[in-house]
């Protein structure tokens, strides 16, 4: 895979068709802000709607934004951004005093050195090398940062209401996120992979990596820009194998990875399946 055009038309990057109109909450400060309720689960209920949102940056939300996302009854916004994120773009938020909001920062790694090494080289670096770099990024969700995400599970466990996620772009930190909430309620990978992809159809890649690269005066090409921006299955299923390899399998993992027990699990698919 060695240009941007096989990696955005491969076949495994085409994400679902008749997209249900409740799964994405149209803003005009963000595009990738979205309802992950309606799947299906293996005994035969689904996720319930209108419980379980996930977005990127909060930042640029207008007035009547503010309106939209004060009717849908959040309780508890979990954000995984660092302090350099959230100091250079500060969330919009309605000023309703029942939002609970929670940090759960990721540990520091080498990734973003990496990421601008990468970013710098010129002629040098391939659509494959940022394809490994991203499924590194998802490899160390499990294992260096399943505590944060426990900790995640635990915050949708004691939240009074709707649960919100978000990062800065919406699909790695957030989109693992989702998967474990997801699996943790008994929905398949296939359709977990499905909500992952929703990033590449309602987020205009192309003109972030425009913007990107006039910003920061790059000299990588627009096709890693596009790798880097966008979203994969071989990204998330980096994950999925890191589960397989360090944990066996999921169910494992949310039992000894997410410290979820049965007990827990069943609480949680009281609450959030229909």
């Amino acid at each position: 895979m060695s240009s941007v055009k096989e990696f955005a038309k491969s076949s495994e990057n085409k994400v679902i068709e008749n997209i249900d109109p409740r799964r994405r909450i149209v803003l005009e400060g963000t595009a990738n802000f979205r309802d992950f309720g309606g799947y299906a689960t293996r005994d035969g209920r689904h996720v319930a709607w209108q419980k379980l949102y996930r977005s990127g940056s909060l930042g640029h939300l207008s007035d009547a934004d503010l309106d939209v996302v004060a009717a849908l009854g959040i309780s508890t916004i979990c954000d995984f951004r660092n302090d350099d994120e959230c100091a250079r773009e500060p969330s919009r938020w309605p000023s309703l005093p029942e939002v609970r909001r929670v940090r759960l920062v990721l540990k520091e790694g080498d990734h973003a050195l990496t990421l601008k090494r990468l970013l710098k080289k010129s002629g040098t670096v391939d659509v494959d090398q940022v394809v490994e770099f991203m499924k590194d990024i998802n490899r160390d969700f499990v294992v260096r940062q399943s505590g944060v995400y426990a900790e995640l599970m635990q915050q949708v466990l004691e939240s009074s209401g709707p649960v919100l996620i978000h990062c800065t772009a919406g699909k790695d930190r957030t989109g693992f996120g989702a998967a474990v909430i997801l699996s943790a309620l008994g929905v398949d990978e296939s359709q977990i992979m499905q909500d992952y992809l929703l990033t590449g159809h309602f987020v205009p890649i192309e003109e972030k990596v425009d913007g990107l690269m006039a910003r920061h005066g790059l000299k990588a090409s627009r096709d890693i820009g596009i790798a880097l921006l966008g979203v994969s299955p071989a990204y998330l299923r980096g994950a999925f194998d890191a589960i397989e390899t360090e944990y066996g399998g999921m169910e494992t993992y949310l039992r000894e990875g997410l410290a979820l027990d049965a007990s827990a699990l069943r609480e949680l698919r009281s609450r959030l399946l229909a």
